[in-house]
């Protein structure tokens, strides 16, 4: 199958995948964190999640695996926690993995070739409030170098100890009518 049609098939297949009871009010870290275990659990070991640190009020920070490759691809959303789109973006993904994995040669395909590491959702105190800052008002962007909060030492931590391929920061897509 060519990029191409790929790509005419997953726009025309995307409503049949997209998870309609999320979206961008409802997108806290429990109602996500509990999505994620219950797609993680049906994807019968080929998804996992493991909790990689807590953000400042104590609330997991998760990383899901998928994919078997040698090849390494890193990616993170909500580090601003009022930015969803991409972590709802993430969830339907997910699920478009876990229902065609067995029926979708180029799936079967990807994952062998290729390790994704997700961090769904790195900000969830932020997420929370509905505000782009952490818990004690630090905008991550800006946390780089100086490493302040756990959520930016998370994110280092796992970008030395996955050494991925690519790293792929997921912002907000803004909407407009």
């Amino acid at each position: 199958m060519t990029s191409n049609a790929l790509a005419k098939l997953l726009f025309s297949s995307y409503e049949q995948y997209k998870l309609h009871h999320l979206n961008p009010k409802n997108c806290k870290h429990e109602k996500i964190f509990s999505e994620m275990f219950d797609i993680v659990v049906k994807s019968n070991k080929l998804m996992s999640m493991d909790e990689i640190g807590t953000s400042i009020e104590g609330r997991s920070i998760n990383l899901v695996t998928i994919g078997k490759g040698h090849k390494k691809v890193l990616l993170w959303s909500q580090m601003h926690g009022d930015e969803s789109t991409a972590t709802l973006a993430l969830m339907d993904t997910f699920n478009l993995l876990l229902c065609r994995s067995s029926a979708e040669r180029w799936v079967t395909e990807m994952l062998r070739e290729v390790t994704i590491h997700v961090i769904p959702m790195l900000n969830p105190d932020g997420a929370e409030r509905g505000d782009r800052r952490t818990a004690v008002g630090l905008d991550m962007n800006r946390d780089a170098l100086d490493l302040a909060t756990p959520e930016a030492r998370i994110l280092r931590d796992m970008q030395r100890r996955l050494k991925p391929a690519f790293g792929f920061n997921l912002h907000d897509q803004e909407l407009s009518s």
